[in-house]
């Protein structure tokens, strides 16, 4: 993605905006005017996105002055963006950012507050921090089939990419009405919708924050009225307490909107002053963007959406807030488990794992090349930061070995949380046939270098292996297997850095055949004698060129079309 680009289905579709007329970065100084500017900008038939962090709630309510208050992104207009399914991204490492007893100390300084009659709730926030590998748009791409709302998004900004998969409405004003529908009140999908409508805490939590809604609201707005309360949503891990807060606003101002409702009382508590002094004292992190809003304002409508269930990848690493609402009646445990609830967004996101394929020999009742396979699949664990060490690797190898009278494929996996797991499949040897020609798009190092669950998962059929070539014709590897041409009696292979997998029997076969490492190209498929395939459970098969071939690729050159191949 573009520097600045931004996907969004805030218009109530997904579009795309990029290449900005104006960036402007907040600050205590240009707020005001900047807001003023937005609201001609979008009148005028433009659109404005709007990056708003929580610490522009603190320059608001605590006249908290700074910088890094947010970001304001101006577009001529929207694109419709092409997106196709693609899962080259990893989550691992996923942890909270306090301990357990950390957390524990936390809340029970909240409640000597809220005994104390400082606060009537705080919605205390923890951070959850993970490892993140490869492509941004992809995790994006991911959340819009498994946390699909109304509001995702994917946002652009220098070196940070935002990605959102937000439920929770901020505000929508479209001429002079006005509504927000905060969330308050959580619970587990197998606890029931029943029993969230019927519990007294989070339903005290709901009409609380409806309250201060009502009060904020009355600042801008007559007529402020409520006409849903305490509504249950299902969604993907929970289920969430929703009210509908209306109004008709009695100027139509973007800037004063913002300096009466922002930050939304459904995040911080009530009463919103004093509770975000005492969020500021407890809280060990800086927020961000979590619990601040994205929006886009048009001519025709402004919407902005909480920025909760958002993560925020920059360098590798990923953060992301998650809280509950803390009343005299909350039990510590109860809200822990809540934030860990609030966390499985990215746990739907991290279905990734490491792993090797390795042969059982029956004969010499051993795994084949173990050494190999194990000082692989360690330097893969290291790469991707999962805990794992090379001894339990073993271990549970060893403790499932399938004795039979009959070689066996064995995949010997570990997920994103360290876990080990061990298949036995039936062996199946190399077949005589056809080969394929297949062109890949390019993908990120990570997942060609290591072999991992975002593997690309070619089915053989009728075909011996296929070789996978980029766009402009490079040769890669097998689908399977690694590749090798050979020109006589001298061998040559595609070199890693092309983007593929060192396997075990390539090194091998190397030092056997002293082959040699050089960029290939399907014009070579012209001058070879015969393509050899290395896999360490299957072992090596070559097969004639041209005889062998099947062509199956657009970037096919027209000598080659024309030469039988």
């Amino acid at each position: 993605m573009d520097n600045f680009t931004v996907i969004t289905k805030l218009p109530g579709r997904l579009v795309k905006f990029s290449s900005p007329e104006e960036v402007i970065d907040l600050s205590s100084e240009n707020f005001a005017e900047a807001l003023n500017f937005a609201q001609e900008y979008a009148e005028k038939g433009g659109y404005v996105v709007s990056v708003l962090n929580y610490r522009l709630g603190e320059y608001l309510v605590n006249q908290a002055g700074g910088t890094n208050l947010g970001t304001l992104l101006f577009y001529k207009s929207y694109s419709r963006p092409q997106i196709r399914p693609c899962n080259d991204f990893a989550v691992t490492g996923i942890r909270l950012s306090q301990s357990r007893s950390e957390y524990f100390n936390a809340i029970a300084e909240i409640k000597s507050e809220l005994e104390a009659g400082r606060t009537y709730q705080v919605n205390y926030t923890t951070s959850v921090e993970f490892n993140f590998f490869g492509c941004p748009l992809a995790f994006f791409i991911h959340s819009l089939k498994t946390q699909p709302t109304a509001y995702n998004t994917i946002i652009k900004l220098q070196d940070k990419h935002i990605i959102s998969a937000t439920p929770e409405l901020f505000f929508c004003a479209e001429g002079r009405s006005i509504y927000s529908r905060p969330m308050k009140g959580t619970c587990r999908l197998d606890q029931g919708e029943d029993f969230l409508k019927n519990d007294e805490k989070n339903i005290a939590e709901n009409v609380m924050i409806v309250d201060l809604l009502r009060n904020d609201l009355n600042r801008i707005c007559d007529n402020v009225h409520v006409p849903e309360l305490l509504e249950v949503e299902e969604y993907k891990s929970l289920y969430q307490m929703t009210s509908k807060i209306c109004g008709t606003l009695r100027e139509k101002s973007f800037r004063k909107i913002i300096e009466a409702l922002f930050p939304c009382g459904s995040i911080t508590g009530a009463p919103k002053k004093s509770t975000m002094e005492i969020i500021r004292r407890v809280e060990s992190f800086e927020r961000g963007l979590y619990t601040g809003s994205i929006g886009l304002n048009s001519k025709d409508r402004m919407l902005h959406a909480i920025a909760i269930r958002t993560v925020e990848l920059e360098n590798g690493k990923g953060r992301m807030g998650a809280g509950s609402g803390i009343t005299v009646c909350s039990e510590p445990a109860e809200e822990y488990e809540e934030t860990l609830l609030k966390a499985k967004f990215i746990e739907a996101k991290s279905e990734f794992c490491v792993f090797e394929s390795i042969l059982w020999d029956s004969r010499k009742r051993e795994f084949a090349r173990l050494n190999e396979h194990l000082e692989r699949i360690a330097e893969s664990l290291g790469f991707f930061k999962i805990p794992c060490s090379r001894e339990a690797l073993r271990e549970k190898l060893i403790s499932e070995a399938p004795g039979t009278s009959c070689d066996k494929r064995v995949r010997l996996s570990v997920n994103s949380m360290g876990e080990i797991a061990v298949q036995v499949f039936p062996f199946i040897p190399w077949q005589q046939g056809r080969i394929g020609l297949r062109e890949v798009r390019e993908r990120p190092k990570a997942f060609t270098l290591h072999k991992t669950s975002r593997r690309l998962n070619l089915d053989l059929k009728n075909f011996s292996e296929h070789i996978l070539h980029t766009q402009a014709g490079e040769l890669l590897e097998g689908s399977i297997s690694n590749l090798f041409l050979r020109f006589g009696e001298e061998y040559f292979t595609p070199p890693v850095e092309s983007g593929l997998l060192p396997g075990v029997e390539r090194q091998v076969y190397i030092k056997e055949r002293n082959a040699k490492e050089k960029r290939l190209y399907l014009q070579d498929l012209l001058k070879a004698d015969a393509a050899v395939f290395t896999n360490s459970v299957r072992g090596r098969i070559e097969l004639k060129i041209p005889d062998a071939i099947q062509p199956r690729s657009s970037a096919l050159p027209a000598s080659l079309r024309g030469s039988g191949l």
